[in-house]
């Protein structure tokens, strides 16, 4: 089966949460119309955390250490 786009699965997650885009955007502290263009397809911020995980695990991996000693995970 094919994955949806990342389009798709953020307006089903923001209408499942109740959130007109106003609203979803305020929360994620971007624009309203940032927003409306990643509804949209037109800006895709999942490609550009694939591009910086990649970076930062080569990085990891040239400096020898786990990826959580330049990258903690916090606690939510």
């Amino acid at each position: 089966m094919r994955e949806k786009p990342f389009a798709v699965r953020l307006r089903q997650a923001r209408e499942r949460a109740g959130l007109n885009q106003r609203q979803a955007a305020k929360a994620a502290g971007i624009s309203q119309s940032y927003w409306a263009n990643m509804e949209l397809g037109e800006k895709d911020p999942a490609a550009t955390i694939r591009k910086i995980e990649t970076a930062t695990r080569k990085l990891s991996d040239a400096l020898g250490v786990e990826l959580e000693v330049l990258l903690p995970r916090r606690k939510v």
